[in-house]
């Protein structure tokens, strides 16, 4: 890497810190489609929706507690997914991850409708449910990108 920048090291890391992120994030994307798709099939559900602070103070299911709290940890690392890309300067890299952290937004968005507002209508399921395919998507495609990034050697200096 003679005549390389240092901002050449740096951003390298970087990319593997998001690759790193992007691993974590598809895979726990994974699980939680598998949790969500246990809760709504075998989860018995109260007659009326229980309040978000009664969720907060644990009385809710374990199973759809587990699944708000991955869906709270996705939205963190998408986050620094974000970060990650932007800060290694990769704007379509920022833009894929920033799509991915904003359909788990609307996955977040269409539990608490599931849970709270509609409760339990299929709108706000196939919301949820499509907003974590959508993210998924997203997310598998900037981590090719971030792939694809690692192996390009870096341009010669003119």
């Amino acid at each position: 890497m003679s005549g390389s920048s240092s901002a050449g090291p740096a951003r390298e890391t970087t990319l593997h810190r998001l690759s790193t992120t992007l691993h974590a994030t598809l895979g726990l994307l994974v699980l939680q489609l598998i949790l969500g798709a246990y809760a709504v099939a075998e989860v018995s559900y109260p007659s009326s929706p229980l309040s978000v602070s009664q969720y907060l103070m644990g009385q809710g299911n374990g199973a759809v507690l587990a699944h708000i709290a991955l869906a709270v940890l996705i939205l963190l690392l998408g986050l620094v997914a974000v970060v990650l890309a932007f800060s290694a300067r990769r704007v379509g890299l920022g833009v894929e991850t920033l799509l991915g952290l904003v359909f788990v937004a609307v996955a977040a968005l269409g539990g608490y409708r599931f849970l709270f507002v509609t409760y339990q209508r299929n709108t706000a399921l196939l919301l949820m449910v499509g907003g974590f395919v959508a993210a998924l998507v997203f997310y598998a495609i900037a981590l090719v990108s971030t792939r694809r990034t690692l192996r390009t050697p870096p341009a010669a200096p003119a």
